[in-house]
């Protein structure tokens, strides 16, 4: 599910200390405090400051994101989705406060799961509705989120059809490269051979491009081509894979 949904932070805000004002002032020490915490993985402590913010500058909406992100990485999907909409009652057409919320849906229903299938379909059909708007401001972003709300419902054909539309109109959209990249490498073993090889070839195309497009994803698209690798029966080039993709953040 976390791969599916590929939930990540990706919003770095700074805050301009405009006159003498005591209220941004405060403001930005919490979210300094908040961005060390959120580094550190101390997620409740990084809500904490990034509330703070968020009530000393209530109409600052890079900080209400921050905050609801930060709730989606806590799997706080209540307050990640109220925070959505306070932001998309003033900004209806907000594309990264409609992504945030489709991901907020999406975890609510992954945990719901089939054991409350009319709660599941409820958070779905809500995270549906939102692609309806994301289309307006960017259509890949809207195929991505129909994708995710087709592999929650585990129909893994109709999803790879919405990720390779979401992938043929932005090549850069890592996001849905990687779950194309990580469904056609678990459904490869599941085949005849000749079909084996094809699905084989298209994981690695999608794991390749992700190197090319995007940095902050190449350990892990470098580690699924080593497991590919190895599942494959080549040991040598997975272990060749996996001492070239490293380790994030390692230093010598």
């Amino acid at each position: 599910m976390k791969s599916a949904i590929g939930l990540s932070l990706a919003i770095v805000v700074s805050f301009a200390i405009l006159g003498c004002s005591s209220a941004k002032k405060e403001a930005q020490k919490a979210l300094d405090r908040g961005q060390i915490h959120l580094q550190q993985n101390d997620l409740s402590q990084a809500a904490a400051e990034f509330r703070k913010v968020v009530e000393l500058l209530p109409d600052n909406v890079d900080a209400q994101l921050l905050l609801a992100d930060t709730y989606v990485r806590m799997g706080n999907t209540e307050d990640a989705v109220a925070e959505c909409n306070k932001i998309l009652a003033a900004r209806p057409k907000n594309e990264q406060a409609l992504k945030t919320m489709g991901l907020a849906l999406l975890q609510a229903a992954a945990k719901a799961g089939d054991r409350d299938k009319p709660t599941m379909e409820k958070y779905l059909n809500e995270a549906s509705k939102l692609t309806d708007r994301l289309m307006e401001r960017r259509p890949a972003a809207a195929y991505l989120l129909r994708a995710q709300v087709q592999l929650v419902r585990q129909e893994q054909t109709e999803a790879l059809q919405l990720l390779e539309k979401a992938v043929e109109m932005d090549g850069t959209l890592s996001d849905a490269r990687l779950s194309l990249a990580s469904l056609y490498a678990e459904n490869a073993f599941k085949r005849t051979a000749e079909a084996r090889e094809a699905y084989r070839r298209k994981a690695l195309e999608h794991y390749r491009k992700i190197i090319e497009v995007d940095k902050s994803r190449e350990y892990t698209a470098r580690m699924g081509i080593a497991v590919l690798a190895l599942r494959s029966g080549n040991v040598g080039e997975a272990e060749s894979r996996s001492a070239r993709s490293g380790r994030p953040g390692r230093t010598t």
